[in-house]
């Protein structure tokens, strides 16, 4: 079972999900199916409008195949920036 981590964001102003997972074409399949559900470039993940329904229906289409959790904070932050993370271990 594979696991899909999701995380609060804005994205040009608007309030999204970031669904974050290593590269699989059989999620990014099933992902495409869900509406509204865009890539970033500038992100790089893919993203989900932040509504309950949205975060039901993503739960729901892996619920077979994924653990969905929640992820907040540095950690998600430091893993898709590791220059930012390695700025800070300098100044300390």
């Amino acid at each position: 079972m594979y696991t899909i981590f999701t995380e609060k964001t804005l994205h040009k102003g608007q309030p999204r999900i970031k669904v974050l997972f290593g590269y699989n074409e059989d999620i990014i399949q099933r992902l495409r199916e869900l509406d509204d559900v865009r890539w970033s470039r500038t992100m790089n993940c893919w993203h989900i409008p932040n509504t309950q329904d949205c975060i039901e229906n993503l739960t729901q289409k892996f619920k077979h195949i994924a653990k969905v959790v929640k992820k907040s904070g540095l950690k998600t932050n430091i893993k898709q920036c590791p220059l930012l993370f390695l700025n800070m271990l300098k100044k300390l």
